[in-house]
């Protein structure tokens, strides 16, 4: 057995028998998942904001050269409609790749919000289990929460699952507002 097998053989054993500490790591951890999470739907919202302004752009300079081919036609310029048309049809090819990467931005966007609600559903049951543990007189009254220091006093775990629930009012109105704006 190495060293490091018989750490992490006493940290799980530790783990184990102090539940509450355990499931203070796992609600950080999903909290911090679902700032992440809340952060790439902004990212990949913006993304798709920006595909569909260059969608838009795209689509006036298309009808700029749409105009150009029949300007060109009743001109009797053969070799501009043409070229016109090629330019045209370029126009359309890019076009249909941004719709694409559009609609698979989209699509991720949607996949995002229903990991966020997975991860924010796993946070609440995990805040629950939590609060049965601190609430169980068999284990440590003295357990103060997780990354606590000795200053911390008076306040404790009642402050912190304020915190936690604050934290959560304020991430499911944001969820909200992300929900009227599409």
């Amino acid at each position: 057995m190495s060293l490091f097998d018989f750490f992490e053989q006493k940290l799980d054993q530790f783990l184990k028998d102090n539940p509450q500490w355990e499931l203070d790591a796992l609600s950080e951890q999903l909290q911090e998942q679902e700032e992440d999470t809340l952060k790439l739907i902004y990212q990949l919202q913006l993304e798709e904001k920006n595909l569909q302004q260059e969608i838009l752009k795209l689509a006036e300079e298309i009808q700029v050269w749409h105009k150009r081919i029949n300007i060109a036609k009743n001109a009797g310029e053969l070799d501009l409609v043409q070229a016109a048309e090629a330019k045209e049809s370029a126009l359309f090819h890019k076009g249909n790749q941004l719709w694409g990467k559009m609609l698979g931005t989209k699509n991720r966007i949607e996949q995002t919000k229903n990991l966020y609600k997975q991860v924010q559903n796993r946070h609440k049951e995990v805040l629950l289990e939590l609060q049965k543990v601190k609430q169980s007189p068999v284990n440590n009254p003295t357990y103060n929460g997780w990354n606590t220091d000795s200053n911390y006093g008076k306040y404790g775990t009642e402050n912190d699952i304020l915190e936690q629930k604050f934290k959560q009012l304020e991430i499911d109105q944001e969820l909200e507002h992300l929900k009227r704006k599409k």
